[in-house]
């Protein structure tokens, strides 16, 4: 609160705004003052100490802009934007979050957003691995199984989100247990731009979805020891059924 009433006075022009800013973030749910105040503090000038002022603060840097108020308070108005869309996408229809760049901390916080806005049961996390393209070795399909493990019985399905080239990789992880699959794809994999060349074109897309689907249909148990489409070839080529040796 210190903090803040410093804030005011250094500020008293801008402080109308701030006030109606903190009002809306209060009404619409949006980030916390334990969230806001240290970027007060970073506006009146003092240094940042905590992880999230020092995100904001190299973030601002690189876009070339001063950690100022005015830089500041659109900070906290855009994470306010930001708290309330999620709020409102959290009310309806299925929620699909890619885990990629998250931490395991980070992962178990959005998870329990989901929970706390009780739209666990409509959320999709996704394992991904955020690059343009993935080499294979960093793909790390296994965390797909890590996910189930953690988050299977708490959210409503797992998938898996691939930056890679080819469709091998998306085969494997509909076998480990993804029910969902998610792909950017492009008209050419060689124009220019961020994620062309891990994109799929057209034909490459068409031929995921159809190997998805057989392999799909495929990973099933089987319900009779003798299947009817084996009784035919078992009738022609069984051995007898036994053999006595005197």
């Amino acid at each position: 609160m210190r903090v803040l009433l410093a804030f005011l006075l250094a500020y008293p022009r801008r402080s109308l705004i701030l006030l109606v800013a903190l009002l809306v973030a209060g009404i619409a749910e949006g980030l916390s003052l334990s969230a806001i105040l240290p970027l007060l503090s970073i506006a009146s000038g003092e240094s940042a100490e905590s992880p999230m002022g020092r995100f904001v603060v190299s973030s601002v840097e690189t876009a070339g802009l001063e950690a100022n108020v005015t830089v500041m308070l659109v900070v906290i108005v855009g994470g306010m934007c930001v708290k309330s869309a999620l709020v409102l996408l959290a009310n309806r229809g299925e929620i699909h979050i890619s885990l990629g760049m998250a931490t395991p901390e980070e992962q178990e916080q959005i998870v329990r957003h989901m929970e706390a806005w009780k739209a666990a049961d409509r959320t999709i996390v996704y394992a991904c691995t955020s690059g343009y393209p993935v080499p294979f070795e960093q793909v790390y399909l296994r965390e797909i199984t890590t996910l189930q493990e953690r988050y299977g019985s708490r959210v409503k399905e797992i998938g898996f989100s691939g930056h890679h080239l080819g469709i091998a990789l998306d085969i494997a992880a509909v076998t480990l247990g993804a029910t969902w699959v998610e792909r950017h794809y492009t008209l050419d994999r060689t124009w220019k731009g961020t994620d062309h060349s891990a994109s799929l074109e057209p034909d490459g897309l068409r031929r995921l979805v159809r190997d998805i689907r057989a392999v799909s249909k495929a990973l099933t148990y089987k319900q009779t020891g003798i299947l009817d489409i084996e009784v035919p070839q078992r009738e022609k080529l069984k051995r007898l059924q036994s053999l006595h040796l005197n």
